[in-house]
Formats: structure tokens, sequence, C-alpha cells
């Protein structure tokens, strides 16, 4: 017991001795990430619109229909049935990458709502392919299988800030790097100079 309390106020010793070394490694790699978030990462915008198929009220035997449905409700918005539409009218050359920027997702297997979510570089280009595919979508599944009940509950609109980078990630991650680096310089700097000594 007596041995680990030395060997713990000698490592305070150490950090209080280097405190200095220590805070600046820190701030600065700190400032780094932050500044990497700020300026050298590319903002990534996100759009999403929310769609409700009103099958009414489930019972525990129709969640893995409705699960099965909005799977294939899925496939179909990222598939070149929208994809290539909302491309042309938007003047997209890529539908393949198109594809990539969207995404749908729903919270939960019981649950009748669902969200088209898309993410660019350009914030006003998010919300336009967000709102084409969606109306797209709205229109082509009555054709596809008759259903009448697919409703628009939200459109997208323009966000204030970006979804990506998050910038108080890159500044936790470079706190965390910069203490790494801190302790490990540290000790590096205390057994180099114990060595000297003997």
């Amino acid at each position: 017991m007596t041995k680990e309390v030395l060997d713990f106020r000698d490592f305070y010793h150490v950090l209080t001795k280097y405190f200095r070394i220590i805070l600046l490694i820190i701030v600065t790699t700190t400032l780094l990430s932050g500044m990497i978030s700020i300026f050298f990462t590319q903002p990534v915008y996100k759009a999403e619109t929310e769609l409700m198929v009103n099958v009414g009220e489930l019972t525990p035997s129709d969640i893995e229909a409705n699960l099965k449905l909005l799977e294939t409700y899925r496939s179909i918005i990222k598939s070149a049935t929208i994809m290539e539409p909302v491309a042309k009218k938007l003047d997209i050359a890529n539908v393949e990458e198109l594809s990539k920027q969207v995404d749908v997702q729903y919270s939960d297997k019981g649950s009748q709502v669902f969200s088209i979510i898309v993410e660019d570089r350009n914030q006003k280009q998010a919300v336009l392919i967000a709102n084409m595919v969606t109306a797209i979508f709205h229109q082509e599944i009555y054709s596809l299988f008759n259903v009448t009940d697919v409703h628009i509950l939200t459109s997208a609109k323009i966000e204030s800030s970006p979804s990506k980078p998050i910038f108080w990630l890159y500044v936790f991650v470079g706190f965390l790097i910069g203490c790494i680096i801190a302790i490990t310089t540290v000790l590096f700097l205390q057994i180099s100079k114990s060595q000297i000594m003997k």
C-alpha cells in the first residue's frame, strides 16, 4: 500500500513538474483539431422528409409485415425507378452516386412513419434532392402498387448548421490525443533524465 502511495506521489510530482509542457501539448492538439474541422473539412448537410404509411392500428402479427413493407419501400426509393427521374429533373449525371446519398430510416419495427434522408455538400441541393425523391416516390408508388395510403408528413427545409463534421467531436478527439502525447512525452523525458543521472 505504501509503495502504491509513493508511486502515485511520484507520478503526481512528475505531472506537476512538467505541467507547462503538458498544458502546451493539450492546448495545441485541441486547437489544431478545432481548426481542421472548421477550415480543412468540407461540411456535409442533411435534409430529411417524413412519410407515413397509413395501415391502421398494428397488431403484433402485423409488425413483421409492416417491417417488410418499409424495407420494400427503402429498396424502391434507392432503385433506378426513383433515382433516374430525380437525376433527370435535377440535372445530376451520376445516378449511382445519387443513390448513395439517399437513405431511408424508421424509428422502430412498429412505426408507420419513415424518413428519407439526403446528405450533400451543398445545403440547397440536399433539400432539393430530398423533396424531389419524396415527391417522385409518392407519385410512383401509386402506379407500382396501386397504394394510396402513403402520405407526406413533412418536407425538407434548409438547416442552419451542417450535420458533419461535428466540431465538438473533433475538439474532444484532439484533447484525448493531446493527453496521450503529453503523458508519453513527459514519461519519456523523466525516464531519459533518470538514465542520465545513473
